[in-house]
C-alpha cells in the first residue's frame, strides 16, 4: 500500500505564509486606501483580505485538531479500475459517524488573453471533467479509527498528467501548451465545530502501463 499524505498546500509551514501574508494584506490596504482612496475600493480590498486571512486562520485550527491524515492506497490506480485505500487520522475523525468524500479530474490549461488575445501573458486554468461523490462509514475509536474509501474510475477517463507552465513565446505550439491532468480526493466530516477536511492528490495511470 502506498501511503499519501494531503495536500502540501495546507501543510504548516504554508498556512503560516497564508496568515502573515493575509495579515499583511489587511495591514496595506488600510495604509494606501483607507484614507485617500476610493471607498469602494477599499472595502473590496479589505474583503479579500478577510477572506484569506480567516481562510488561513480557520485550516490552521483544522490541522492543529486533527493532525496529519494519511491515506493507504492500495496498489496502482488506473483508468478503468479503481481507487482503494484506507484514511487515517492522528486525532480521530471529530466523533463522525460519516466521511464524505469525492473524487474528481481536473483539466489544467492556459486561460486565454482577454477577446482571446495571445499577446497576454496566460495564466493556469483548471476545470473539472469528472467527479463522483460519496459517503463512507467511519470505524473504530478515536486514534484507531478509521474509513475505507472505494471509487471506480471510468476507462475513458484521462490518467494524470503533468501541466507544465511556461511564460514562452505564445506562438509557439509545445508540450508546454497542451492540458494537463490532475486527480484529487477531496474528504470532509460534519462533526461539530471545526469538521475534518483534507484533499489528496491521486496518481492515476493509463490501463496498461506497467508497474
Amino acid at each position: 500500500m502506498a501511503s499519501q499524505p494531503s495536500d502540501p498546500r495546507l501543510g504548516p509551514a504554508m498556512l503560516a505564509v497564508n496568515v502573515v501574508a493575509g495579515a499583511g494584506w489587511l495591514a496595506l490596504t488600510y495604509r494606501f486606501l483607507w484614507r485617500e482612496g476610493p471607498l469602494l475600493l477599499f472595502v473590496i480590498f479589505f474583503a479579500v483580505g478577510a477572506v484569506w486571512l480567516l481562510s488561513a486562520i480557520y485550516y490552521s485550527i483544522e490541522r492543529l485538531k486533527y493532525g496529519v491524515a494519511e491515506l493507504d492506497v492500495t496498489g496502482p490506480v488506473r483508468t478503468g479500475g479503481k481507487l482503494a485505500g484506507v484514511l487515517r487520522v492522528p486525532a480521530g475523525f471529530g466523533g463522525a459517524a460519516e466521511l464524505t468524500a469525492t473524487l474528481r479530474c481536473l483539466r489544467i490549461t492556459f486561460l486565454e488573453g482577454i477577446g482571446g488575445s495571445r499577446n497576454v501573458a496566460q495564466i493556469p486554468y483548471e476545470n473539472e471533467t469528472w467527479s463522483f461523490r460519496k459517503r463512507f462509514a467511519v470505524s473504530g475509536q478515536g486514534r484507531d479509527s478509521e474509513c475505507r474509501v472505494e471509487f471506480n474510475i471510468p476507462a475513458n477517463a484521462e490518467p494524470t498528467k503533468q501541466h507544465w507552465f511556461y511564460l514562452g513565446y505564445p506562438y509557439d505550439v509545445v508540450e508546454w501548451q497542451k492540458p494537463g491532468f490532475r486527480w484529487e480526493l477531496d474528504v470532509s466530516t460534519d462533526a461539530p465545530g471545526i469538521g475534518f477536511r483534507r484533499t489528496f492528490h491521486i496518481e492515476v495511470v493509463p490501463a496498461g502501463k506497467p508497474t
